[in-house]
């Protein structure tokens, strides 16, 4: 067999849980991200400002994420 299924065949059931943790995991952090977008504009009037320094916010915390992990951040 060829492709990611003869690689996930090939784990041990330990690695397996693992790969569907962290793809579980990766899901729900990309919902949370595009929950986050559809209701930016109401996060902007909820703290009396534009749509614009929200997004700056959010594109600089989202951009500062690697720097975290390489300090060693958990």
């Amino acid at each position: 067999m060829i492709g990611p299924v003869a690689d996930l065949r090939s784990l041990t059931p330990q690695q397996r849980n693992v790969v569907v943790a962290t793809s579980l995991a990766w899901t729900l952090d990309a919902l949370d991200f595009f929950l986050l977008v559809f209701v930016l504009k109401d996060i902007a009037q909820a703290f009396s400002t534009d749509l614009k320094a929200v997004s700056i916010a959010i594109l600089l915390s989202l951009g500062i994420r690697p720097l975290g992990v390489t300090m060693g951040g958990e």
